[in-house]
């Protein structure tokens, strides 16, 4: 059920804030573009349809390409909802009351007419998305997408209202129904692609309303970072003992982002539960005011302390942090924000202004590097992999001597390990939304 009386809390807030950031730089008025669908190359066929996230923000339907938004000082939204008359393709439905009431909707027919609802002072409007041809050409405005504006919003959108976290915890909720099913694909023998269909039948969702495509991997596939090839038959029995899930969900554009890996095989079903405490004893440690970097790094001392323990590593956790060993094993970042975008936007941007804080050198994947504060939300997504590459090159240096390779041999086969919450860190601590969600349909299917 929609949330009304939430989505008018955080209509207003947001409503607020973009007037604020206009005045205070001398602009009047935004134009929002939803967007236009983009055909492929010398082809009459269109790439699926992604709508600007500064739209969805406000709009909770869609995505509703070539519909735009308008906000002038002074007035209601005005919300230009394209809906042809269109017998080739299903057309948009109603605009729902549920929402519509927060803005002066016009129904438009053709892609053109938008452009009677342009204020009239194009000096002092800003335009914030694509197509940026469409704002000079047409509407003759030259604030496009302007830095200090876009900033300032960008770096607001990290702190949610308590309707993007309702929202969050909705996409939670399908991700963790898909999640399950997925799993009772793998154990009862799935290929890849039955596993993907699996879970997109749990979760009501087509490939292109998912907020990035499946990484489905059973076996060594698993220790490919980002795989998504989907094999369509079943490798060698020891090429499937492991299957790593990194899936999620939508609801009214907010994404969940959830990662699990399961095993057949007792002696790796063990070491998965373990790393799967190690990722709770990490987010038990989330609170405001908490340096993120310093979080990414001390997992790698608890990731280094447990590959010590499972007789990967023949020195020890802090030896093997310190020559930078452990990124080997795990060369991508503790998480990021997550909301409008799977990889939020602003996770380096440390102000208003837009000055941004890289990640260490030593950790260049790092997507946020903030200071956390309530409102957030954000993934924790510890992993270890046996990626060839990475190996090779470990092996070749005057650290090679520092793993043992017999025991990398054993575990080769398995990919890899990765556990993945999305969790929003409140006043006091934190709200694990993904585990939230998988008790809920736990207790749904009891």
């Amino acid at each position: 059920m929609f949330p009304e009386q939430l989505f008018a809390d955080h209509i207003e807030l947001k409503l607020t804030q973009i007037h604020d950031v206009l005045e205070k730089h001398g602009k009047d008025a935004a134009i929002i573009p939803a967007g236009v669908p983009q055909p492929v190359y010398w082809d009459d066929n269109y790439y699926p349809f992604k709508a600007n996230f500064h739209f969805s923000l406000f709009v909770p339907a869609g995505p509703l390409p070539n519909s735009y938004l308008i906000i002038s000082k002074g007035e209601q939204p005005t919300l230009v909802y394209y809906q042809p008359a269109d017998y080739w393709h299903v057309v948009p439905d109603d605009p729902d009351p549920a929402w519509a009431k927060h803005f002066a909707i016009h129904v438009v027919r053709t892609t053109d007419e938008w452009t009677n609802y342009v204020p009239n002072n194009s000096g002092t409007t800003v335009w914030l998305g694509e197509p940026e041809a469409e704002a000079s050409d047409i509407c003759g405005i030259e604030n496009i997408n302007p830095n200090a504006v876009v900033h300032e919003l960008h770096y607001y959108r990290a702190v949610k209202t308590d309707y993007e976290i309702d929202r969050l915890a909705e996409a939670n909720l399908w991700a963790a129904k898909g999640h399950i099913a997925a799993k009772e694909a793998f154990l009862a023998g799935g290929t890849e692609l039955d596993i993907h269909v699996a879970y997109l039948k749990a979760t009501r969702h087509t490939e292109a309303e998912l907020p990035y495509g499946n990484i489905i991997a059973l076996g060594p596939h698993s220790a490919v970072l980002h795989y998504t090839e989907l094999e369509k038959t079943l490798p060698e029995l020891n090429q499937r003992q492991s299957f790593l899930i990194d899936a999620g969900a939508k609801a009214n554009h907010y994404c969940s982002d959830i990662t699990r890996t399961w095993s057949t095989d007792d002696q790796f079903i063990e070491m998965i539960s373990e790393f799967d405490l190690l990722q709770q004893d990490l987010i038990a440690d989330i609170k405001p005011g908490m340096d993120y970097v310093e979080l990414h790094k001390a997992t790698h001392l608890r990731i280094a302390e447990y590959m010590v323990k499972h007789d990967i590593l023949n020195v020890s956790a802090e030896e093997a942090v310190a020559n930078n060993i452990t990124a080997t094993f795990y060369p991508h970042g503790l998480g990021h924000l997550l909301g409008l975008q799977v990889h939020d936007i602003g996770g380096h941007q440390q102000n208003i202004a837009g000055d941004t804080k890289a990640p260490p050198q030593e950790h260049p994947f790092l997507r946020l590097t903030r200071t956390l504060e309530a409102g957030f939300c954000i993934t924790i997504e510890p992993g270890m992999y046996f990626i060839d590459l990475l190996l090779d090159k470990l092996r070749a240096s005057e650290h090679a001597k520092a793993v043992n390779w017999n025991r990398v041999s054993e575990l080769k086969h398995f990919g890899g390990i990765r556990i993945e919450d999305d969790v929003v860190v409140t006043e006091f601590g934190y709200q694990n939304l993904s585990r939230q969600a998988f008790q809920s349909v736990s207790d749904e299917q009891a």
